[in-house]
């Protein structure tokens, strides 16, 4: 990502803030009136597993390249990196990750 005009970058960012807005305190009213968890907020539940597809695509694309980049020896350290490449480490890739 080497600007603010990568599509990637402006995939993650317009992601990541659609989730800070499903995880902010003034608009899940359901954290503090608790009878609204009975109510179905189908729209909701669309919006958020839609940012969830788009945000695992983009994380998925990201490993795959700092695979790579370690397997050509090509990688910067990185805690991610770091767990790939020590050999007592065993992480199942099929786990998604939660909202």
């Amino acid at each position: 990502m080497s600007s603010v005009e990568d599509t990637m970058l402006r995939e993650i960012i317009a992601v990541e803030a659609g989730i800070s807005r499903f995880r902010s305190t003034s608009n899940n009213w359901q954290d503090y009136l608790p009878f609204l968890r009975y109510i179905p907020f189908s729209q909701k539940t669309s919006s958020a597993e839609n940012f969830r597809a788009r945000r695992d695509a983009y994380m998925d694309r990201l490993l795959a390249q700092l695979k790579h980049e370690i397997k050509e020896g090509k990688d910067i350290s990185c805690i991610t990196g770091n767990i790939l490449k020590d050999p007592e480490a065993k992480l199942n890739e099929g786990i998604h990750r939660p909202l």
